[in-house]
This record gives C-alpha cells, sequence and structure tokens, in this order.
C-alpha cells in the first residue's frame, strides 16, 4: 500500500494515492479524489466493477496520511480507453464516480448537488473541442494531457445522459470527431512507447509539472508582448533560417 501510483496485479489495474489532512475523513476524501481521477485518466472513464480494494491510515504528528487502493479489471479499463459512442460509454462506465469526479474538480468537501455543471464545465468542453492540433502528442506530458482532456470529453457525453450537459453539444459531429482522432493519437503513442504499461506514473504525479510549464510558457508569452517591435523583429530572424520538425511529429 505504501507503493504510490498504478501497477497491476493479475488481470486487475491498481490505482494506490495518499493523502494528509487534520482529520482522517478529510484525508480519505482527497486520497479516493485523487485515485479516482488518476483511474479515469487512465481509461479515460471510472468503469463499472471499480472498487476500494484497501485502505491504509497512518498518523504524521497531528496530521493523518489515508493510503487508498482502487481496483478494476484491467481488460474494462482497456475497452474503455477505445469506446466512442455514448451507448459504449455508458454501458461500461460508473456514473456515480463520473459524477463525483465533476465534483470533486469543481466543487469542495461538502459535495454541493448540482442540477447542472458549472458554467466553467461546458467552458472547458468548448475549450478542447476548439483547440487545434490537440491530437500531435510529443512527449509524455502531451500524452497525459491528451488523455485528461478525452477523460473530461467522456465525462460531458456520459452526464448528458442524466441532463448534466446538452446532448447537443455531446452528441454533435465535433464532439465524435474530435474524441475519435484524439483516442488514436493516444492509443498510437502507447504503442509507441511501451515503457508507459509498466509506469508507476499518473495524471497526479505529472500534472503539476504540466502546470508548472505552462505557466513559465505564459510568463515568456506576456514578456515577449511586452518587448519593443524592433526587439520581436530582431529576435524572429534567427528562427526563420531553422528547418521545421513539425512534419517529423508522431500523430
Amino acid at each position: 500500500m505504501d507503493q504510490l501510483g498504478r501497477s497491476y496485479e493479475n488481470q486487475n489495474l491498481v490505482m494506490v494515492s495518499s493523502a494528509k489532512s487534520n482529520s482522517e475523513s478529510s484525508a480519505k476524501f482527497k486520497a479516493e479524489a485523487q485515485a479516482l481521477e488518476d483511474l479515469a485518466n487512465e481509461c479515460s472513464f471510472v468503469t463499472k466493477g471499480t472498487h476500494l480494494e484497501d485502505q491504509l491510515t497512518k498518523r504524521d504528528g497531528d496530521q493523518t496520511i489515508v493510503f487508498v487502493k482502487l481496483v478494476v479489471e484491467r481488460t474494462l479499463c482497456e475497452e474503455a480507453k477505445r469506446s466512442i459512442k455514448t451507448q459504449e460509454i455508458q454501458r461500461l462506465s460508473n456514473f456515480g464516480y463520473a459524477e463525483q469526479i465533476l465534483k470533486n474538480q469543481f466543487e469542495n468537501e461538502n459535495k454541493i448537488i448540482f442540477k447542472s455543471p458549472p458554467p466553467n464545465a461546458k467552458q472547458k468542453v468548448e475549450l478542447i473541442l476548439a483547440a487545434e492540433h490537440s491530437s500531435i502528442i510529443r512527449d509524455d506530458g502531451d500524452f497525459f494531457m491528451a488523455r485528461q482532456q478525452i477523460a473530461f470529453l467522456k465525462q460531458a457525453i456520459l452526464l448528458s445522459t442524466q441532463g448534466l450537459f446538452s446532448q447537443k453539444l455531446t452528441e454533435s459531429d465535433k464532439m465524435h470527431a474530435v474524441l475519435a482522432q484524439r483516442i488514436q493519437a493516444a492509443l498510437d503513442y502507447e504503442t509507441l512507447n511501451p515503457a508507459l504499461k509498466s509506469s508507476a506514473m499518473t495524471w497526479s504525479t505529472i500534472k503539476e509539472r504540466i502546470s508548472q510549464n505552462l505557466k513559465e510558457n505564459e510568463e515568456r508569452s506576456q514578456n515577449v508582448v511586452l518587448q519593443k517591435p524592433t526587439k520581436l523583429r530582431s529576435k524572429r530572424k534567427p528562427a526563420q533560417k531553422e528547418s521545421s520538425n513539425v512534419g517529423n511529429v508522431q500523430k
């Protein structure tokens, strides 16, 4: 249980997460939320049959650390990864966990019940659908980010069956085209990088690094905007002489 991350036990995929808090209930909530999101990133949603197999509680001074172990059949996870149609997603998924993940993402521990998703949840779906070149995966960071976007789109499709997202949006040709493209790109990258299968790395372990990189890129962009036009022109000249590697990117 002390071994965090993903692993395989027999025919099962295992996710172990931990969290620290002032109370055991709070630590357990946070650990389960992280494990569920990691599992959704891995399988593109939490499937039926997923269950909490074990829990370990430790004390660290006045803090409580809780480890949780989620288990799901490996074949169900692989099937879920490839699902695109609403009927497939609905048949394989655990709606209760999907709703819980959305609450974890946009609400707090009070588990506020909402009849429609938060406005930023709908906006996030629209932004993912509008993004260009999102199926290009250059490294592990892109891979995990692509899987997180796939998970969010499938989450919206599933929750639309309960009226939490507009079916006009989730059943659109754009939704299914984007989803199919990104699923294939993720599967191709995984095939070309077999070490990912045995890696303990999860979405929660890499997303902080991704967030930091995005923040640094944003800061660099802002610095460029603040520079004088003459400096911008002088920086562009050397870049024009460099050869582009875009054509060599694995899609």
